[in-house]
């Protein structure tokens, strides 16, 4: 952890110094911010938590014929087709577990740069908000963050309305992880006319979705499951357990503030409309979620998009002062729940706003 709190602060004095500069300082920043996530995130400790799990499974896979790796997981883990065959790909040129690591973090990372220097209204926010949010918890959690990495690149495609490409991202990143299959609709949501008459249909299957949820995604967690043999959990209520009300909360006051300040350009065309497609999506799955194991694993795929629908929306913030005490005070805010979950469970239960 003393690590990644050093690289927080490293970035955090990187940002000052480049905040307001532009043009070919704002390439180098960014190439200096995600060249060190890269380096982190592959020696940070290979064999940490599940890490230690992927690199037996490493091994494993190289042990095996392609044609095995194709139809089976390795007696030490259960993942993905994709996954798998990545990892026997890599496995052709090298029998060390951090070269794999580099390639999953390359990829990974890969996702983020490239949204961040394309969309990104605030850089230096969405750095720091990767730091404090999934990036913590990708240092672990390999398989659903490369899934994540991958899945980012579908933004242009769903922009451009552009369906084949956007269709093969998603099951590009499905064959990593089968939980991006929740981001799927994205692109029909944003392709979505603005009618009264779908706002109201929405409503009233949102609220139906309320009262059947559990029925409807435990024969959704039979189904999508199956392949990488998921456990069930992931579906089932526990309010003990289960995701409670915070995230819920956050999520309905930054759509709040996203509809006050953005007003007639919450729908607007272009990346406005795809954050805030996002951001309603997100609230949506917290709310109808709450008690429920898996919700915030599976609501990531929304939630942890905040580095990009943050500065979206912070940067509406006519007056600059205020626009910057909103980004430092929300940083802060994501870095104290770090910190926070971090010392109560060492990083490994880190979960944002869980338990």
């Amino acid at each position: 952890m003393v690590t990644l709190y050093i690289a927080i602060v490293f970035i955090i004095v990187l940002s000052l110094v480049f905040r307001e500069r532009k043009g070919n300082n704002t390439s180098a920043y960014l190439m200096i911010c995600f060249g060190l996530m890269l380096l982190l995130h592959t020696f940070f400790n290979p064999e940490f938590s599940d890490n230690y799990f992927y690199k037996i499974g490493f091994a494993e896979y190289k042990s095996m014929s392609f044609g095995e790796v194709l139809k089976y997981n390795s007696p030490s883990l259960k993942a993905e087709t994709g996954y798998r065959v990545l990892c026997k790909l890599i496995s052709y040129i090298t029998s060390d577990w951090v070269v794999c690591m580099f390639v999953i973090s390359a990829i990974m990372i890969s996702g983020y740069f490239i949204t961040v220097k394309e969309y990104s209204s605030i850089c230096w926010l969405s750095i720091l908000l990767i730091m404090t949010g999934p990036f913590s918890q990708s240092l672990f959690v390999l398989r659903q963050h490369l899934a994540m990495g991958v899945m980012l690149l579908s933004f242009p495609f769903i922009l451009r309305r552009q369906f084949i490409p956007y269709l093969l991202i998603i099951l590009i990143a499905f064959s990593f992880h089968q939980t991006v299959a929740i981001f799927f609709p994205t692109y029909f949501l944003y392709n979505m006319r603005r009618t009264k008459i779908v706002y109201i249909l929405l409503t009233i299957s949102f609220v139906l979705l309320y009262y059947y949820f559990s029925f409807i995604l435990t024969y959704a967690a039979s189904f999508a499951m199956e392949t990488a043999s998921y456990s069930e959990t992931y579906f089932e209520y526990n309010s003990t357990y289960g995701s409670n009300n915070k995230m819920a909360l956050l999520m309905v006051a930054i759509l709040l503030l996203r509809i006050l300040l953005l007003k007639n350009e919450f729908f607007k065309e272009g990346f406005n409309r795809l954050c805030s497609i996002i951001v309603l999506v997100g609230t949506i799955i917290s709310i109808v979620g709450i008690g429920y194991l898996g919700t915030n694993r599976l609501n990531m795929y929304y939630t942890s998009l905040a580095f990009l629908y943050i500065p979206n929306t912070f940067s509406y913030f006519r007056q600059k002062g205020i626009r910057f005490f909103a980004c430092v005070g929300y940083f802060l805010f994501t870095l104290f729940f770090l910190i926070k979950n971090a010392q109560e469970t060492n990083l490994e239960g880190f979960w944002f706003f869980h338990g």
